[in-house]
């Protein structure tokens, strides 16, 4: 049993190293900026050139793959309490493979907006996850085996839809698809980093509000049902 003093402890430091990267990370790229100058740039002085590279470029870059980052491991903590597999991660279900095929369709359809690629995400992924959840309820319940069954052969299934919508799809269409789904953070500005806290907080809200059925759930089902949880509809 890990004690609530030990969480603190060890998210603290992953915060505080989590924050000595991001400093890092600022001082490094094509002009190497100084700590003074990061500094100076805090206080609300430094030179022109210096705050723009740390405040217009570099900053919004490394808030938004903080933000992804942690978004990604809050899914993955999810996938790994209902699997009962530290394994678990997103790609495992095809939830990825889903949510990238509405990312291509939306490209491919005109938009590019910062609002809406995210949604068009996230019902790509909703898509996927029902349809897991269809061909992995088997007798009225959901068994985490056949789950994960259904998850890797329909990722496999969303994948072979991404190759396609590729092979189809404009150079311009394919250039951008590509980099989203490689996870790129060249056009990152503050107004993104807003955009991507504000989702991933209404799921990290979503997900904490479930955090003790999900902490049940990875002791073993009939365990979790018999402590108070509903199993079946938490899955």
């Amino acid at each position: 049993m890990i004690s609530p003093w030990r969480v603190v402890v060890v998210t603290g430091g992953l915060l505080l190293l989590l924050l000595l990267v991001m400093l890092f990370a600022l001082t490094r790229g094509t002009v190497e900026i100084g700590l003074g100058e990061i500094i100076a740039v805090a206080r609300g002085g430094g030179e022109g050139a210096v705050r723009s590279i740390v405040l217009d470029i570099r900053l919004p870059r490394i808030v938004l793959a903080g933000v992804v980052g942690g978004g990604l491991a809050t899914a993955g903590v999810a996938f790994q309490a209902l699997l009962k597999n530290p394994l678990a991660e997103p790609y495992i279900l095809g939830v990825s493979s889903g949510s990238g095929v509405g990312v291509i369709l939306a490209m491919m359809a005109g938009s590019i907006s910062a609002w809406l690629l995210p949604l068009a995400s996230f019902a790509g992924a909703l898509v996927t996850i029902v349809l897991v959840y269809l061909v992995g309820r088997v007798g009225g319940r959901l068994h985490t085996t056949t789950m994960l069954l259904a998850g890797v052969m329909i990722a496999a299934f969303f994948g072979a839809i991404i190759m396609f919508l590729l092979s189809t799809a404009s150079l311009n269409e394919m250039g951008s698809a590509l980099f989203w789904l490689m996870g790129d953070l060249s056009a990152a500005d503050s107004r993104k980093a807003l955009i991507a806290i504000l989702y991933c907080s209404a799921g990290f809200i979503l997900l904490y509000a479930n955090f003790r059925g999900l902490n049940l759930l990875t002791v073993g089902e009939e365990t979790a049902l018999h402590l108070g949880a509903g199993v079946e509809g938490l899955k």
